[in-house]
């Protein structure tokens, strides 16, 4: 009868320690841009006992880890559950049961005098149940305050200029910042931005301007 009920407890401690996952076991697995020799540069344990490994690039900036280009692993399976690419650059918080990854874009900051900045544009969650779930990704900005004299007064001057100089990339960047803020005539502008200028767009600021297109249009259908 001991010999059953030792054979119990050490059959329901084995399985345990088979079923449950921490970080301590997190890994990289074979995916694009990532293989199983890599090491994870984040890390997070659900209190289900699933984990995940993000596995991809990393660094630091004004003491925050921005990643880019990574996957995101279940640490159980090795299966991918998100992927972001080499120009996608985002923040990751966790927050209880929750793993946040705010999506950012490179624009000039108003509360830091127009300085350039990452700015948080969308976000998508991974939650738990009896599973890891991914939760699509939403449009997330929070508009600046800027009077309506500033605006004016840079629509205005915007208007003025003709042709692309050395300051459009700049101005490109203002506009979307307005734009994303509920500003109309910066919206305007945008679209038909090459007719305004009298020039056509090409390289990074084509590049910039399509791009501030697309995240204007998809910050406004929420």
């Amino acid at each position: 009868m001991k010999s059953k009920h030792l054979f119990y407890l050490l059959f329901t401690a084995t399985f345990i320690a088979c079923t449950n996952t921490t970080t301590n076991h997190c890994k990289c697995y074979n995916s694009i841009e990532t293989s199983e020799v890599d090491t994870p540069v984040f890390t997070f344990s659900f209190s289900n006992q699933k984990a995940i490994s993000v596995c991809g690039y990393k660094e630091t900036k004004n003491k925050k880890d921005i990643f880019s280009e990574f996957n995101i692993f279940d640490c159980t399976t090795g299966k991918s559950l998100l992927q972001y690419e080499a120009l996608d650059k985002c923040y990751i918080n966790t927050k209880k049961d929750t793993v946040i990854i705010q999506r950012l874009d490179y624009l000039p900051n108003p509360t830091k005098k127009w300085e350039w900045d990452y700015i948080q544009i969308g976000e998508q969650k991974l939650i738990v149940n009896d599973s890891i779930k991914v939760l699509a990704e939403t449009p997330k900005f929070n508009p600046f305050t800027i009077s309506p004299k500033e605006q004016t007064e840079f629509l205005n001057s915007l208007l003025k200029k003709k042709g692309l100089n050395n300051e459009s990339e700049t101005d490109l960047g203002k506009l979307q910042i307005l734009a994303m803020c509920g500003n109309d005539k910066a919206w305007k502008i945008l679209q038909n931005y090459e007719d305004i200028m009298g020039q056509k767009t090409d390289g990074s600021t084509k590049e910039q301007l399509l791009k501030a297109l697309s995240i204007i249009k998809w910050i406004r259908t929420k």
